[in-house]
């Protein structure tokens, strides 16, 4: 009944996680992603609560990406810009903090995730120009472009292409 900050709700989820356990185990990312964007706006102060449990490692970039990777009907995407630009900036967010002093652990599971967010990502971008091309809804313009600087950013980072291949090879 009362509105929590991003703090205070760390602070809570905090107090109910097991000493040293992880919002992963309880799917943490997953529901609180889903509870976000059952409108067609999503609710800005459960994405702000998931920015800081990622920023808080309460959760890990990899059950993120696994988590934005289940909304794979293009129809929803399509039929919601504005939640898919909230999921871009997400995926953008994660990759700016994936690092070479990520926990070892993190980095076994993260391959795979990597592997299924960039699949994700030519996926989405390919049903953005198809749709354009019919000539559908401009509004899908900015997330093409979104989609595609991240892309980019992926194709850039050496770390990341080398997550990748490891992935490959498993």
């Amino acid at each position: 009944r009362e509105r929590w900050s991003d703090i205070q709700w760390g602070i809570h989820l905090k107090s109910v996680l097991p000493r040293g356990g992880s919002g992963d185990a309880y799917n943490l990312s997953g529901l609180t992603l889903e509870q976000a964007l059952v409108s067609p706006v999503p609710n800005a102060l459960l994405i702000s609560f998931l920015r800081h449990s990622l920023a808080a490692q309460t959760i890990s970039h990899g059950s993120l990406l696994e988590s934005i990777a289940t909304y794979s009907d293009q129809a929803f995407l399509k039929s919601r810009p504005h939640c898919t630009s909230v999921l871009l900036d997400l995926i953008n967010l994660c990759r700016s903090l994936i690092s070479k002093r990520s926990k070892p652990e993190e980095c076994l599971s993260l391959n795979n995730s990597l592997l299924k967010i960039i699949t994700w990502l030519l996926k989405l971008y390919s049903s953005i120009i198809e749709g354009l091309l019919r000539g559908q809804v401009l509004e899908l313009v900015p997330n093409a472009k979104k989609t595609f600087e991240i892309l980019t950013e992926f194709y850039k980072d050496e770390f990341v292409l080398n997550l990748m291949y490891v992935a490959k090879v498993d």
